[in-house]
């Protein structure tokens, strides 16, 4: 069959924070007072004692803030072993935090410019990833789904039981057993990961987790990982495949650009495409 008559394979990779919905999670880092000073090497104890002597200031920003501050080197210091500490599974809350955060976010209509597309993407039984900074694990951020499919306490925002019918019924054309069978089976194939956590130091870094200070490195690892599992599905399938990202990080999403112009040089026949969500929804071309 011609490339043009195939059916579609449609992925969609999402960032969580600021692209999905707008949690109130905040990033710690610290205001430098005194350039002078190396504090890459700091320890915790260190920290506290250059805060004490005034060279430096601890502060919270917001996932929006940080996706600014964090490119002001000379002004700003993140210690990233603390810094996203209550975006990942050992915070006060556990491994609940992220539900929480999610479940406040939805209910409060906290929502960001991909929130249509990913709610779309589910209802329609296709294939996509959450890859995110933050450092919870997989399985916690397998959550947010779960909780959309089931409409776990989030108000109206989650599907209809009718909805839930007719994705089963989708799915069942791929899988087989109980409803909730079927809907497990459909999750595994997806893919959550932060980049922060110890899963993607295990799968990627050789359970290395000091390396784990490049972001929109390790996202493109993922993506490029990700990508051949469902290129190999769609071969599988013998359907077309397009392969997209939505972020709001610039950073990330130069990154994920250049990376998909490498992509498809080598695979011709993918569909790329990057979704800028710094200030709405802009596609942005390869």
């Amino acid at each position: 069959m011609s490339e043009k008559n195939k059916r579609t394979l449609k992925v969609y990779n999402f960032d969580i924070d600021d692209n999905i919905v707008r949690a109130k999670t905040r990033i710690h880092g610290f205001i430098k007072r005194n350039n002078d000073i190396d504090y890459s090497n700091c320890g915790p104890e260190e920290l506290e004692k250059h805060i004490i002597e005034g060279n430096l200031d601890a502060v919270s920003f917001t996932t929006e803030e940080f996706a600014i501050a964090r490119n002001y080197t000379d002004k700003y210091y993140f210690d990233y072993a603390s810094a996203f500490l209550d975006f990942g599974d050992n915070g006060v809350m556990g491994d609940q935090s992220f539900s929480i955060d999610m479940r406040e976010a939805l209910k409060s209509k906290n929502f960001s410019p991909s929130w249509n597309d990913f709610l779309e993407c589910i209802k329609g039984g296709n294939l996509f990833s959450l890859i995110t900074a933050r450092g919870h694990a997989s399985k916690t951020l397998r959550q947010l789904p779960e909780m959309i499919i089931y409409n776990d306490d989030i108000s109206q925002f989650g599907l209809t039981d009718s909805e839930r019918e007719e994705l089963v019924l989708f799915l069942r054309n791929f899988h087989e057993g109980s409803d909730d069978e079927v809907i497990s089976k459909y999750l595994d194939d997806c893919s959550f990961m932060g980049i922060s956590s110890s899963d993607f130091a295990v799968e990627f870094l050789e359970g290395d987790t000091s390396k784990m200070l490049e972001p929109e490195k390790y996202k493109k690892m993922f993506l490029k990982k990700f990508f051949t599992k469902c290129y190999n599905i769609s071969q599988k399938y013998d359907l077309r495949l397009e392969f997209s990202l939505s972020d709001d990080d610039i950073v990330n999403i130069e990154g994920v650009h250049d990376l998909f112009k490498q992509l498809k040089e080598m695979y011709p026949e993918v569909v790329f495409n990057v979704y800028d969500t710094s200030g709405g929804r802009e596609k942005i071309r390869l």
